[in-house]
């Protein structure tokens, strides 16, 4: 009777074991901690960028440019960042505002030209594991670019990029 007693005992503490970390699984995967994040985006001119989050948040996904209601719009001031486990809102207003304005020289020798973006961004409108987020992060924007030059004069054509690659970064604090 003794063993069967502490089968028993054993079998139930299992079962109560397994549902609490079961339960406390749930609830870790369903709303992250708040907490400071890093992020990686390489935009696209020709449809989602990528995106990594690291720190309290550990994802990955697609980020777009809309405009304040939503819709797809190059030239939007927010971003809809698609990530595996829900969705969030980047409202750029402010950052696109503050670097409107910004010129970076032109190398004339090489036609090409470099420079970076600062400014902060904030989040809102999460769905799914980011429902309820929140927060400001700061927000690095480096370009590149190599230009043509024009056919008349040689000189680099500002308004022609042959090609560019953009990098944003940043870090900042998360709550929900």
């Amino acid at each position: 009777m003794r063993r069967v007693r502490n089968r028993t005992l054993a079998i139930g503490l299992a079962i109560l074991a397994t549902t609490f970390a079961l339960n406390g699984v749930a609830a870790t995967a369903t709303t992250p901690p708040g907490g400071m994040v890093k992020f990686w985006i390489t935009p696209s001119a020709n449809g989602p960028g990528a995106i990594v989050i690291t720190g309290v948040i550990g994802d990955y996904g697609t980020a777009i440019t809309i405009n304040k209601n939503g819709q797809p719009d190059q030239n939007g001031d927010y971003s809809l960042v698609n990530l595996k486990e829900g969705t969030l809102e980047v409202n750029l207003t402010s950052f696109n505002e503050k670097n409107a304005k910004a010129g970076f020289p032109i190398n004339q020798k090489s036609c090409s030209s470099e420079g970076t973006e600062t400014g902060s961004v904030t989040l809102s409108g999460g769905t799914g594991r980011y429902e309820g987020i929140t927060g400001e992060l700061a927000l690095n924007e480096t370009n590149v670019w190599i230009l043509g030059r024009s056919t008349t004069r040689g000189r680099c054509n500002g308004t022609n990029v042959l090609y560019n690659v953009q990098l944003e970064s940043g870090s900042g604090k998360v709550s929900f």
